[in-house]
């Protein structure tokens, strides 16, 4: 199971307090906004996962925003229905195109009867866009008649909602080709959630994703508090704040709670259900006397997951290929350098797998994963340890991964996860908001004009 679709099955949440910073600005644009504008969503999803509901939820409520229920649902019928669906008051400010996505650039919808183009029908990749930018593709063009603002302002602004898609720049900038010149792209670099406040609306807001990842399960708090220590003072590191600073030491010791015994504390992996909250205290002083604070329910908080990487059956291992860690290793690289997904020669602006991942070359890649066939090692017993025993289903299909099998292979590694809110250097939650009816709260919008270190644009002329 890859990280996003573990973090879609996720319903634990840590609480934090929220309040709304003095940025008069921003409820000025709200208000200005709900009176001139016309947003159209494209959510293909809508009733899929959590985050998605939450996601609908949010704009079915926001005020001078319509979402457009597309059939089929691909962003070239939603662009298609945008240049001419009566039910379109045109021209558009803004739209919203809301899927679940991967730093890797991965997103969860279908871009048109063609792309994807794998036998995963469900998400788009960077070869997908780059497929459609070589063949000149205009299906998903926002429409002329939509992107000129009244009085020939600037054109349209879209703006997908997706976790950490902002970090896959290839697939951003074809992304914006494909969209059309006369359109600006915005992108988060942070994951995007939808939380409850309370019963008085929901909040849009970023988190930030920390991740460690290790070829075997860690076997105490302190050596997972240690890795993430080891990793922060790496000159690659990911595990940094929106304004570039590395994460503090002390933080992750505040961030990764004690733990039971039975879970990390022993050498089996943590369950996948295995969660701890976060207390995470926002500054209360705002200067606007009419609103005071808001309890925020922030997702997640900390786990640990065994993430796996596997793209085919491959013909050709013998016993002797499993015999040790670098002959595994050395047989699943010949496998895979084969593919075009991991080209890299002829190709100089292409975006491959490992690069995807991070890493510069094929070799980083292939030493990051712990490589075995179905039945062999120790990943089969501790996959199958980390089903939640009520799930009969899942446990009697995870059976059939005890059956030795030379031809499938996949990639191993425990990955750590610390996921806590963006907040601005006062330590106030950065935020959006739609009150509920008859909430007090107003309209608040503090996201949509922060700039390059929260999002990445494509910039219309």
């Amino acid at each position: 199971m890859d990280r996003r679709r573990f973090l879609e099955t996720l319903g634990t949440a840590a609480t934090t307090t929220a309040v709304f910073p003095s940025l008069e600005s921003a409820l000025a644009r709200a208000r200005a906004a709900n009176a001139t504008s016309s947003d159209f969503v494209f959510i293909p999803g809508a009733e899929a996962s959590p985050w998605e509901k939450d996601a609908f939820q949010y704009f079915t409520r926001r005020p001078g925003t319509t979402i457009l229920r597309s059939d089929p649902r691909t962003l070239e019928k939603f662009m298609k229905d945008l240049g001419e669906s009566s039910a379109v008051a045109r021209p558009v400010r803004d739209l919203f195109v809301v899927a679940h996505a991967a730093p890797e650039g991965r997103i969860g919808l279908r871009l048109d009867s063609n792309h994807p183009r794998s036998l995963r029908q469900d998400q788009v990749g960077f070869f997908d866009v780059q497929d459609m930018v070589k063949s000149n593709s205009t299906s998903i063009r926002v429409p002329s008649n939509a992107v000129v603002r009244t009085g020939g302002a600037r054109a349209a602004r879209v703006r997908f909602v997706g976790c950490e898609l902002g970090r896959a720049q290839p697939v951003v900038t074809r992304l914006g080709i494909l969209l059309g010149s006369d359109v600006t792209l915005r992108v988060p670099r942070f994951s995007d959630v939808f939380v409850a406040a309370g019963t008085d609306g929901i909040v849009e807001c970023f988190a930030y994703e920390f991740v460690v990842t290790r070829l075997s399960p860690l076997t105490s708090r302190a050596k997972v508090i240690s890795a993430f220590k080891e990793d922060v003072q790496r000159a690659d590191t990911t595990l940094r704040l929106f304004n570039g600073a590395k994460v503090e030491d002390a933080k992750w010791s505040e961030w990764i709670p004690p733990l039971p015994r039975n879970s990390i504390e022993v050498s089996e992996p943590i369950p996948v259900d295995h969660f701890r909250k976060l207390s995470h205290t926002l500054t209360a002083s705002n200067g606007l006397d009419e609103i005071t604070e808001m309890t925020v329910t922030m997702p997640k908080g900390y786990w640990h997951f065994i993430e796996t990487f596997g793209f085919d059956s491959y013909a050709g291992a013998t016993t002797e290929d499993v015999s040790a860690k670098t002959k595994r290793t050395a047989f699943m690289k010949r496998m895979l350098s084969s593919k075009p997904e991991f080209a890299e020669t002829g190709c100089p602006d292409c975006f491959p797998v490992h690069r995807q991942f991070g890493f510069d070359t094929l070799d980083q890649f292939m030493a990051s994963f712990d490589w075995w066939p179905q039945g062999y090692g120790p990943w089969t017993e501790r996959v199958i340890a980390s089903i939640p025993k009520d799930q009969k289903e899942l446990l009697q299909e995870a059976e059939k991964m005890r059956v030795k099998d030379l031809t499938f292979w996949q990639g191993y590694r425990s990955a750590y996860v610390v996921n806590v809110p963006v907040t601005n250097a006062q330590d106030q939650l950065l935020f959006n908001f739609v009150p509920a009816p008859g909430s007090a709260f107003p309209v608040f919008e503090g996201l949509e004009d922060l700039g390059s270190e929260f999002f990445i644009s494509t910039v219309a002329p």
